[in-house]
């Protein structure tokens, strides 16, 4: 996994708090994803879903079947006090990785959890001598954008009409994908 840090010893970023007073705050750990954790993934993912781009999501009984297949892998990130705040669930075969969810809670964003998460999921990758990591990002999901332009990620193919949307719409997808070399 990505991030720093000395053994036992807590990373920490201060912000300020409503009432403008500073506030130490906790990085999320980074547990590896297991059977046991569906149902809090599958809300996780639910409520990042809902708060961001109306995307449906996974079923707890999806991700558990996914979980179940070789070459899969994910980490689910957990706030101090055990709250689960994100999440990225992948799956490898013949030497390629697909991210297929990453989903971190709305009161998360834009603190970084989601581009730790990513090069945690991108680490493991390299680890396992994958030679490339794909996925799919709503067209109109800007900040999903941002964050993959910003790691290395490229545009390789477009798919319309991909993603179903909980009002009945649909959104396209760009298929996105980085190099891990090997």
């Amino acid at each position: 996994m990505s991030g720093g840090g000395g053994e036992g010893a807590a990373a920490e970023s201060r912000t300020a708090r409503v009432d403008g007073s500073p506030q130490a705050e906790a990085t999320p750990a980074l547990l590896p994803l297991l059977p046991v954790h569906v149902t809090v993934a599958a809300a996780l993912q639910s409520g990042a879903m809902a708060a961001g781009t109306g995307d449906r999501a996974w079923t707890p009984e999806a991700i558990a079947e996914m979980l179940l297949l070789p070459g899969s892998f994910g980490f689910l990130a957990v706030a101090p006090l055990d709250e689960p705040c994100g999440l990225v669930f992948c799956r490898s075969v013949a030497g390629e990785g697909e991210v297929l969810v990453l989903a971190v809670v709305p009161d998360q964003w834009r603190r970084g959890l989601g581009r730790m998460l990513l090069d945690a999921a991108l680490e493991r990758a390299r680890d396992a001598g994958l030679r490339r990591m794909l996925l799919e990002v709503a067209v109109d999901n800007t900040a999903a954008r941002a964050l993959y332009d910003s790691a290395g990620f490229r545009p390789v193919g477009r798919r319309r009409g991909y993603y179903s949307r909980t009002d009945g719409g649909t959104a396209d997808a760009l298929t996105l994908e980085y190099c891990l070399g090997g």
